[in-house]
């Protein structure tokens, strides 16, 4: 059981600015992933709280302990990479105990630590298997019990399913997701597949170039993305963007030309210090696959370009000749053809208005919602 505390912590090689003054607090027995492209500073941070890396700036800090300086082995955690890193010539038993036979742990000790692991893990049949005998799935679970037999206060999973095939990694997901209420311990996670961050956080962290984005439980970042990158890389699909102009501003709501074949207006809470905006403004309209509303007659439309059938809903990809293709997501069963006219309106309490800064307009919560023509 662990409370982590990051404060302005920075991480630099050389000239080089890997990460920058991050501050987040992690909660006893929360589960935080950390998601973002490749290149953001997400495994970095990882290392840092583990202690393989040494921080250039800043305090970590362990149930209000600062252990920024200990080494790995005197910080209570236990990490599990993306490789398995298991001995080939030892068994899955002896992979498991390993670190508990070098901290000179009782054979006593050992054995109950490690079938008590296996049993959470479902791998008492396979404990007198070599990794060459297992199963991707298998090894991953093998690494993740090496973990547990440590009885850590933190553990950290450095992308441990992105080794897998596509069925494995949903069968993976499901065990880590069983093990976090089995453990009831403080979990740290990194993913750069934002479909993991979603089914697995409590809590997501979103990092971009080495700063936070923004941090908020999965359903708060869908439903209210700080910014463009944000509103893009958390969904999937994910959100169209779609340049537009302001053509009128209220105190409870904003107007915009929708690619010039109408105005939609958006409700949106004034702020008190009025809008930082102006009519004739460049904005970003964000909407997400499943906010558009198919019509008989309109009042937009575009014609379909591409069109990917996946059983219980169909994806159209429509184009309204002023940029790229939109994406809406419809039900599996509506019959469409490549090349069809498709008119459509918009949910608009579910739209979102992004400004010159890629920063996001206060949304106002409304309940009612438009009715399907």
């Amino acid at each position: 059981m662990a409370k982590l505390s990051i404060q302005n912590l920075s991480k630099n090689f050389g000239k080089v600015e890997i990460l920058r003054n991050i501050d987040l607090e992690i909660e006893d027995n929360e589960f935080v992933v950390f998601v973002g492209p490749s290149g953001c500073g997400k495994s970095t941070l990882l290392r840092l709280i583990a202690g393989l890396e040494d921080s250039s700036s800043g305090d970590i800090l362990i149930n209000d302990e600062i252990v920024t300086d200990l080494p790995p082995s005197k910080r209570g955690i236990a990490m599990v990479f993306q490789s398995y890193a298991l001995y080939p010539h030892m068994t899955a038993y002896e992979n498991m105990a390993f670190g508990l036979k070098i901290a000179k742990n009782s054979k006593q000790d050992i054995e109950e630590k490690v079938k008590k692991a296996a049993a959470i893990l479902q791998l008492e049949q396979l404990l007198e298997r070599k990794p060459k005998e297992l199963s991707g799935g298998q090894r991953q679970r093998v690494a993740i019990g090496r973990a547990i037999v440590r009885n850590p206060q933190v553990f950290l999973f450095d992308e441990p399913l992105s080794n897998l095939d596509a069925s494995l990694r949903i069968q993976m997901r499901m065990e880590i997701a069983k093990l976090k209420e089995t453990l009831q311990t403080t979990m740290i996670y990194v993913t750069h597949d934002q479909t993991e961050a979603m089914t697995l956080a409590d809590k997501i962290v979103v990092l971009r170039q080495g700063v936070i984005e923004q941090i908020g439980s999965p359903l708060h970042l869908y439903h209210h993305p700080r910014n463009l990158f944000v509103a893009g890389f958390i969904g999937s699909p994910s959100m169209n963007f779609i340049k537009s102009k302001i053509t009128d501003l209220q105190n409870d709501h904003v107007e915009v030309e929708f690619v010039k074949m109408g105005k939609v207006k958006i409700p949106l809470k004034c702020p008190e210090n009025g809008w930082d905006v102006k009519v004739k403004d460049s904005v970003t309209l964000g909407v997400r696959p499943e906010h558009f509303i198919l019509t008989e007659t309109g009042p937009f439309k575009g014609k379909i370009v591409l069109i990917e059938r996946l059983g219980s809903e169909t994806y159209l990809y429509v184009d309204i000749k002023t940029q790229g293709p939109i994406l809406i997501r419809t039900e599996g069963n509506q019959v469409f053809k490549v090349g069809q006219t498709l008119h459509f309106d918009i949910h608009k309490p579910e739209c979102h208005i992004f400004d010159e800064n890629e920063l996001s307009f206060e949304r106002l919560p409304l309940k009612q919602k438009i009715k399907k023509a």
